[in-house]
C-alpha cells in the first residue's frame, strides 16, 4: 500500500521474507509501514476505541447494576461482589477521565507505549468481568448460572467488537475473560461442563478470528488513507510548483518586453542627444569645426586672378567658378571705384584695366 524508496526496505517485503503472515504482524502491532505512518495508524486505533468509551462504560455500569440487583434478589449477594463493584466503578471512572482528557487534547498519533497501555486496560477490563463467573458460577443456583453465562457471553462479544481496532487489546480482553469462565467450568468437573468448555473454546476462536480480520481491514483502510493523503500532497506540491514556474515565465516575458521598449526609447534619445551635441554652436567654434566649415578664400583668389589675367575682356560681373568671400569682393569693388588698392586681407590681384570705373561706367562690378 505504501511506496518505499530504493534505499528503504519495504515493510511488507520484510514480513514476507521472515515468513510472518500479515494478520499476525498486525495483531502483534507490527504495522507494515514506516514509523510515521504506523504512529498515525496507532493514533487512529486509540481514537476509535476512546470514542466509544462513554457508551461502553454506560452499558457496563448498567450491567453491573443489574447483576447486583439480581444477586440481591436471589440472596446470593456477598461482600466479594461489593468489592468487585467498587473496583469496576474505579476502573470506569479512570476510563472516563482518560476519554475526557483525550477529548480536550486530541492527538493524531500514538506511540507503542500507548498501545501497550491499551492492551493492559483491555486485560484489566476482561479480568474484572471474568471475576464474576470464576467466583459465582460454581455451586450457584441454576438461575444464577444461566444469568452469569449469558452475561459472560454478551460482555465477551461486545468487548471484542469495541476493541477490534486494537487487536492486542481485544485479544487480551477476550482471553482473560475466557480464562475466568474456564476456571468456573472446571471447578466442578462434569460432562456438561466439558461440553460447555468446548463451546467456549469455539466461541473464543471465532472471536479471535473476527478480531484479526477486522483489525486487518481497519489498518489497511488507514494505510490507504495515508497513501491517498501523500499522493494528494505530492500532487498539490507539483501543481504549486507548476503555477510558480508559469508565473515566473510570465514575469520574465513581461520584463523582457518592457526592457525592449525602454531600449528602443533610449536609442532614440541617445541618437537625438548625439545630434544635438554635434550641431550646437559651441561645437562649431572649435578649430576642427572651423576648418571643416570655413570656405577656402585664400585658395580661391589666385584662381580668380588667373581668370582675370587670361580673360581681360570678360566683364567683372561674371561669376568665377570659385567666388571669393563677400568681404573680399566688396573691398575689391570699392577699391576699383575709388582707384585705390583694396585693404582687404585677401591676396586677390588687382583687377585689370577693363574693370576700372571709367571703362565700366555703365556697369557695376559688384
Amino acid at each position: 500500500m505504501q511506496a518505499c524508496s530504493p534505499h528503504e526496505p519495504d515493510p511488507a517485503a520484510d514480513l514476507a521474507s521472515r515468513g510472518q503472515p500479515r494478520w499476525l504482524a498486525i495483531a502483534l502491532d507490527q504495522i507494515p509501514a514506516d514509523e510515521e505512518t504506523a504512529a498515525l495508524v496507532r493514533g487512529a486505533q486509540v481514537g476509535a476505541i476512546v470514542r466509544l468509551t462513554p457508551l461502553v462504560m454506560a452499558a457496563s455500569c448498567v450491567n453491573a447494576a443489574i447483576l447486583l440487583a439480581f444477586f440481591d434478589a436471589l440472596d446470593v449477594l456477598r461482600l466479594q461482589h461489593w468489592i468487585w463493584a467498587i473496583v469496576f466503578l474505579a476502573l470506569a471512572l479512570g476510563h472516563m477521565r482518560a476519554w475526557r482528557s483525550r477529548r480536550r487534547r486530541p492527538k493524531r498519533t500514538a506511540s507503542r507505549r500507548t498501545s501497550r497501555r491499551l492492551v493492559l486496560n483491555g486485560a484489566a477490563l476482561g479480568a474484572v468481568w471474568g471475576y464474576i463467573p470464576a467466583v459465582t458460577f460454581a455451586g450457584a443456583p441454576t438461575p444464577v448460572q444461566l444469568f452469569v453465562t449469558c452475561m459472560t457471553a454478551g460482555m465477551m462479544a461486545a468487548g471484542s467488537f469495541v476493541l477490534t481496532p486494537a487487536p492486542l487489546a481485544a485479544m487480551s480482553y477476550v482471553l482473560v475473560m475466557a480464562a475466568g469462565a474456564e476456571v468456573a467450568l472446571w471447578r466442578p468437573y462434569s460432562a456438561v461442563h466439558l461440553a460447555m468448555t468446548g463451546l467456549l473454546i469455539s466461541y473464543v476462536a471465532v472471536l479471535l478470528g473476527n478480531i484479526n480480520w477486522g483489525a486487518a481491514l481497519f489498518v489497511d483502510s488507514r494505510l490507504a488513507e495515508a497513501q491517498v493523503r501523500r499522493e494528494a500532497a505530492a500532487r498539490e506540491e507539483a501543481q504549486a510548483q507548476a503555477a510558480h514556474a508559469e508565473r515566473m515565465t510570465a514575469i520574465g516575458e513581461l520584463a523582457g518586453g518592457i526592457a525592449h521598449d525602454i531600449n528602443n526609447i533610449l536609442q532614440v534619445v541617445s541618437g537625438s542627444a548625439a545630434r544635438i551635441e554635434r550641431d550646437r554652436p559651441t561645437a562649431r567654434k572649435s578649430p576642427a569645426r572651423r576648418a571643416a566649415y570655413t570656405p577656402p578664400s585664400s585658395a580661391a583668389a589666385p584662381s580668380a586672378a588667373g581668370c582675370w589675367r587670361s580673360r581681360g575682356a570678360i566683364p567683372c560681373g561674371r561669376k568665377s567658378s570659385t567666388p571669393p568671400p563677400w568681404s573680399a569682393r566688396w573691398a575689391s569693388c570699392c577699391a576699383m571705384r575709388s582707384g585705390r588698392p583694396s585693404r582687404s586681407k585677401s591676396t586677390s590681384p588687382r583687377p585689370p584695366a577693363a574693370c576700372s570705373p571709367t571703362a565700366t561706367s555703365s556697369r557695376r562690378c559688384c
